[in-house]
């Protein structure tokens, strides 16, 4: 299975040198997947979109400490911001395409290492402080019960067309799909990971040593919603895990 994460060729040098990051605000969208008439639609939710940005900011500030990374909170303006986040952009959609082949565009030299940046960063970096900085982005859809209904009945006749030897063309929508990069000062991808619903823990992981965990642990289906603070931390998480997978010596 190939890896959740990609990283750029000066990773190996830089890595060692990334201590305190910041998390530029969550480039993520929420939708309300619908029914009607036997068509589905996504309605896009403002609400939910911010609820889903504050879950990931508190997420993140929980779980990079266990990554031994410190969060740095970006203090005042800083035009070059919202410039990073519009290149990234144009950039996600290019490395989901070129890099992990999702439109069949895999290319394999560029596969092996990212070969991506969003311009210098040296001057916002250097005045907070921060040695790199998180861009996070991603859809969320949230189904209603008819939608939940429909899904389970395509799962039926999938596992039927399959048990009986025939293919069959699904029609689930994917619930979940986030991208986390890490960009260093000279404004390269450093580090690129892509997470899908079915990529994220359905039971908690044991704590990490020296970490108590107090909190509750559901059992069942995962809530795929990143306005849930558990699953918010779960995605977290699972990108911080790939992180580490890429740090190791």
């Amino acid at each position: 299975m190939s890896p959740l994460y990609r990283t750029n060729a000066a990773w190996p040098a830089a890595k060692g040198a990334i201590r305190r990051v910041a998390l530029l605000p969550p480039l993520v969208t929420v939708y309300e997947e619908q029914v009607q008439y036997t068509l589905q639609v996504l309605v896009p939710m403002d609400d939910w979109s911010r609820a889903a940005a504050g879950s990931l900011r508190d997420a993140f500030r929980a779980e990079l400490p266990a990554a031994q990374l410190a969060l740095s909170e970006i203090q005042g303006e800083e035009p070059e911001i919202g410039d990073m986040e519009d290149l990234f952009s144009a950039v996600d959609l290019s490395i989901r395409r070129h890099v992990y082949g999702e439109m069949d565009e895999e290319f394999p030299e560029r596969a092996r290492a990212l070969d991506y940046s969003l311009g210098s960063a040296a001057g916002l970096m250097d005045r907070q402080g921060i040695d790199a900085v998180w861009i996070v982005a991603g859809t969320n859809l949230v189904p209603t019960v008819g939608a939940q209904v429909r899904d389970a009945i395509d799962l039926l006749m999938e596992i039927a067309a399959a048990l009986g030897g025939r293919a069959t063309l699904s029609t689930r929508l994917e619930k979940l799909d986030f991208r986390a990069a890490l960009v260093g000062k000279d404004g390269d991808i450093l580090f690129f990971c892509v997470i899908h619903g079915l990529d994220v823990p359905s039971a908690e992981p044991a704590a990490r040593a020296g970490e108590v965990r107090t909190r509750e642990v559901r059992t069942g289906e995962v809530r795929r919603d990143l306005r849930d603070p558990e699953f918010a931390r779960r995605v977290v998480r699972k990108v911080l895990a790939e992180y580490e997978k890429a740090s190791a010596p």
